[in-house]
């Protein structure tokens, strides 16, 4: 079924950081994103802004970069290689859903931008959303070129929002594209990186990880709010053989741990719901037990060298950026990790996947598929 929001394709990420400068030299050392555009919201800049409904002025400062695209096609896993984008976000004064992200857990993914619609389309989506109890979490207008609309998603698929633009006026509509706003200033980072070896190679956003207390409550509102109708669910948990995590270990130590987990695509992009169901792991001790539902992380990057995935993992080792937690996979046909990149990107950890070989069919096979497209009326 189509979803209540359309999904374009995945036009950028929105991180809000403790520290703009700081985060985007981050990103310049981990992605090599070098490249920046600054822009600064207030006042002047910000008009019609709301917060579930009430008016607000907020002030704010964002930069804007990409990474660059590590080749052409599809990766190993079947997702379109291409740039991921990347909005920094530091709130300064005034009420926002930056803000309320910032009080609620310092840093940390706020939304998604995946659709750009023009006026009617947006309001038969505003009414649309409406009618099914969805609210707009917060709206605002930016140079009088672009209303921004951010969904409030939080509840139903996990702790962030989606985001709407609508250009103002059809010169603002470029297809494919977000429209353009005025930048203030440009930071070139390319003679500040420090790193002896990287960046890390992104290959397009394979999946987010969004952690969640009901897996299967929350595949509902995937299914209704973006039409993603069919899930390949899948229980992991530490224990030999093909089908099992071998070798698991979170903070450097071995651990028995499991989780239950559903995954599917839309668009240019994917998406993991994770619910911890036992032991110690990332997802509950680090991240469910402090902040509830979020945005975990995202799976970037995908090999098949391991030369190049043990390099990785040394030199960002020693720029303080440890793993958190990995395993093997597929009877030793795969394996991922996560590297520690929370305090450092703003909020989320990076995943990546090594490829030493092709899993047995059965060993990558899910444990069932949900198809939401199936269900009876009433």
């Amino acid at each position: 079924m189509s979803g209540l929001i359309p999904v374009d394709r995945l036009y950028s990420i929105g991180v809000v950081v403790n520290d703009l400068s700081t985060a985007a030299a981050h990103y310049a050392e981990i992605f090599g994103i070098e490249q920046w555009d600054v822009r600064r919201f207030d006042a002047g800049r910000v008009s019609a802004s709301t917060v579930n409904g009430r008016p607000t002025q907020p002030s704010f400062v964002t930069a804007t970069g990409s990474t660059t695209a590590s080749g052409e096609g599809l990766t190993m896993l079947g997702n379109p290689i291409g740039p991921v984008t990347f909005e920094l976000i530091q709130p300064l004064d005034g009420e926002s859903a930056f803000q309320e992200l910032r009080f609620r857990r310092r840093q940390g993914v706020s939304h998604l931008t995946v659709s750009v619609a023009d006026a009617d389309e947006y309001t038969a989506i505003a009414d649309a959303l409406a009618q099914r109890g969805y609210g707009i979490a917060a709206s605002l207008t930016v140079d009088g070129v672009v209303d921004r609309h951010f969904v409030d998603t939080r509840a139903a698929l996990g702790g962030y929002l989606i985001e709407i633009q609508v250009p103002r006026s059809a010169d603002g509509a470029v297809a494919g594209a977000l429209p353009a706003v005025a930048v203030d200033e440009h930071w070139d980072l390319s003679a500040t990186t420090t790193r002896t070896a990287g960046p890390l190679e992104v290959s397009g956003v394979n999946h987010f990880g969004v952690v969640v207390r009901d897996l299967m409550e929350t595949l509902k509102g995937y299914a209704e709010l973006l039409g993603i109708d069919e899930w390949n669910v899948r229980d992991w948990r530490t224990e030999p053989g093909g089908r099992g995590l071998e070798g698991s270990f979170y903070r450097g130590e071995s651990v028995e741990h499991e989780y239950f987990t559903a995954m599917s695509t839309v668009a240019d992009f994917g998406f993991e719901i994770v619910q911890p169901t036992f032991g110690p792991s990332h997802y509950n001790r680090e991240f469910g037990d402090l902040y509830g539902e979020g945005l975990h992380h995202m799976l970037l990057t995908i090999t098949a060298d391991g030369q190049e995935w043990d390099g990785n993992q040394q030199w960002l080792e020693s720029a303080d950026v440890p793993l958190a937690m990995g395993a093997d996979l597929f009877g030793g046909a795969g394996a991922f990790c996560y590297y520690d990149t929370f305090d450092k990107l703003g909020g989320y950890l990076v995943e990546a996947v090594l490829m030493k070989g092709m899993p047995e069919p059965q060993n990558l096979a899910p444990d069932y598929v949900i198809d939401f497209s199936t269900v009876a009326a009433g």
